[in-house]
């Protein structure tokens, strides 16, 4: 989960990272339990006072909605991108981070490599998923 409540400032939270292969020495890096950190944060991610804004929102709401959290209410750069201007580039962060902001993100494949050494997400170490 990464959090941001303003500009240029933000958190990610380890909830569910674990280390690659058959791991008999408990060597999953040290990090919040993820039931107690999603029932903190349920009261914030349901409250209608507070917009919050994401990208390819869905993808979170569904897997925050298999923990019984309903994300309300919500914007998504992703549609709000294709909405106004659909025909004229892609619609993905990092395009989107170039165009508006002028900002080069860190490519997925540049954490979690790519073809047969891809490695999904819970498996980059915590030093290189911040």
């Amino acid at each position: 989960v990464s959090l941001s409540i303003e500009p240029g400032e933000g958190a990610y939270l380890p909830l569910a990272h674990k280390v690659e292969g058959l791991d008999l020495t408990g060597g999953a890096p040290r990090q919040i339990d993820r039931d107690t950190a999603l029932a903190r944060l349920k009261p914030l991610l349901e409250d209608p006072a507070v917009l919050k804004i994401g990208h390819n929102l869905k993808y979170d709401a569904v897997v925050l909605g298999r923990h019984g959290i309903q994300v309300a209410p919500a914007d998504d750069t992703m549609l709000l991108s294709y909405v106004l201007d659909g025909h004229l580039h892609g619609h993905g962060m990092d395009e989107l981070a170039l165009l508006h902001l002028a900002h080069k993100t860190i490519a997925f494949a540049d954490v979690c490599g790519t073809g047969k050494n891809q490695i999904t997400f819970d498996l980059v170490p915590l030093d290189r998923a911040r």
